[in-house]
Formats: structure tokens, C-alpha cells, sequence
């Protein structure tokens, strides 16, 4: 699998989300919008996010655009991209679109397909097993990938209350 991914260029970022810890946190009263509708869209963001701000380590004036299969899922995407651009005006400055193309016609959408499919299968083997070889082979073909769970999944959203209450959006 690393050679695929190599030989198309493309470089991969993860998140995979431990979803029982995900759906028993969502419903905490005081998430504070923290959680999209799903763990889907809410790791989408994040990896929007943190998209921009590799990027903005870069010298020059730089933006990025985001790309996904023609799936069905497309336009949630869409609409999941458009509310996280409102929501962050910073990070928006950087962003170009989000645009579909056909996964059959363009490679790097295949690797991207593979690299995805074989991280959620280690990240959920990591996730019941707690065996590190898992997630090393992830992170072996995936240099930076987090694993939301339970605690990971607190501390994001005691960080997300911090800022809330600097902006004054919670008392």
C-alpha cells in the first residue's frame, strides 16, 4: 500500500473517531456545538482545519482546495463545508472550494479511497484491541493521523468551551 500512495503523491492526514465515545459525548449537555451531525463531518472539519494550518507554514501567499468522490454523499459534504467556512472566517481566507471528481478517472482519488479504507480498518482494530501495531501501521502510511477517542474527545471539547467562553458565546 505505501508504494501506491508514494507512487500518486499523495500524502495523507487521518482521524478516526471511536464512535460509541463519540455518540455518548455528543449528547453531554454543554458540547457547545462542538459535534457536527455526524463523526463523518465532524472529521472532515477537523482534517479541513488542520489542512490550513500545514498550509499556512508554507511561504507565500497559498491556498487549498478540497476534493471528493461523486458519491452520494457529496452534497452533505458540501453543505458541512460551506457552515465550516462561515464558522471560520481565518481559515476560510485559505480555502479555494470543494469540488467532486469521478474516483475512477483520477488516481490520487483511488490512493485517497485506499489509504481511507485501510485506516478505518486499522483504526478500529486499534480501537478494540489497543494493540499499537495497528495504529504504527497506520501511521505508517498515514504520518499524521489522530485517534479520537474518550480522551482525546474530552480534551478537544474542554479546548472548544475555553474558546466559547473567550468569545463570550457561553457564559
Amino acid at each position: 500500500m505505501k508504494l501506491i500512495i508514494r507512487s500518486v503523491g499523495v500524502v495523507g492526514a487521518g482521524v478516526a473517531i471511536a464512535i460509541p465515545d463519540w455518540n455518548q459525548l455528543r449528547e453531554l449537555p454543554g458540547s457547545y456545538g462542538f459535534f457536527a451531525r455526524d463523526p463523518y463531518e465532524t472529521a472532515f472539519q477537523s482534517l479541513m482545519f488542520e489542512s490550513v494550518k500545514d498550509l499556512r507554514r508554507v511561504p507565500g501567499r497559498n491556498m487549498i482546495r478540497f476534493f471528493h468522490d461523486e458519491g452520494d454523499d457529496f452534497e452533505r459534504l458540501h453543505v458541512a463545508f460551506k457552515e465550516f467556512k462561515n464558522k471560520n472566517p481565518k481559515i476560510a481566507k485559505y480555502v479555494g472550494g470543494f469540488e467532486s471528481l469521478d474516483d475512477k478517472v483520477h488516481a490520487p482519488l483511488q490512493a485517497a479511497d485506499l489509504i481511507a479504507n485501510s485506516a478505518r480498518l486499522m483504526a478500529s482494530e486499534w480501537v478494540q484491541t489497543r494493540k499499537n501495531i495497528s495504529l504504527s501501521l497506520l501511521r505508517e502510511c498515514i504520518p499524521r493521523v489522530q485517534v479520537w477517542d474518550r480522551t482525546l474527545l474530552l480534551e478537544l471539547l474542554e479546548r472548544h468551551k475555553r474558546k466559547a467562553k473567550r468569545r463570550g458565546d457561553i457564559p
